[in-house]
C-alpha cells in the first residue's frame, strides 16, 4: 500500500463572500451575482478536485438550488450559486479542495 500525501482546503462562504469558517488558507470574494472568486495560491502543485454545496442558511433549502465549480486551476476557482429557477443568485455555500500539495 502506498501513501498519499494531500492538501485540503475547505470553507464556508456568506451569500456576501465573507468566509464564515474554514481552513484559513484560502479567499473569497463575490465577483458578480451568483459568481465568487475562490484563491488558494501556493497550497497545490496541479488541479485539485472541488466540490461545492450550497445551503446553511435557509431554514428550508430547495434541492434544486445549486452550487457549481467552474475555472478551476490549482491556484483557485470559481464558484457559481443560484436559485431554484436556474438564476445566479448570491447563496451561502461550502466547499472542499483536495490536491498535491505544492513544492518549497
Amino acid at each position: 500500500m502506498s501513501t498519499t500525501t494531500s492538501s485540503i482546503v475547505f470553507g464556508v462562504v456568506a451569500a456576501n463572500g465573507t468566509i464564515l469558517a474554514g481552513s484559513g488558507n484560502f479567499s473569497a470574494q463575490t465577483t458578480s451575482q451568483g459568481v465568487f472568486s475562490i484563491g488558494f495560491p501556493n497550497v497545490f502543485s496541479s488541479t485539485p478536485a472541488v466540490v461545492a454545496s450550497q445551503g446553511g442558511n435557509f431554514p428550508q433549502p430547495n434541492n434544486q438550488d445549486g452550487a457549481a465549480v467552474g475555472l478551476l486551476s490549482s491556484t483557485g476557482c470559481t464558484i457559481i450559486t443560484g436559485d431554484n429557477k436556474g438564476n445566479f443568485a448570491n447563496r451561502q455555500f461550502s466547499f472542499v479542495a483536495i490536491g498535491a500539495p505544492a513544492t518549497d
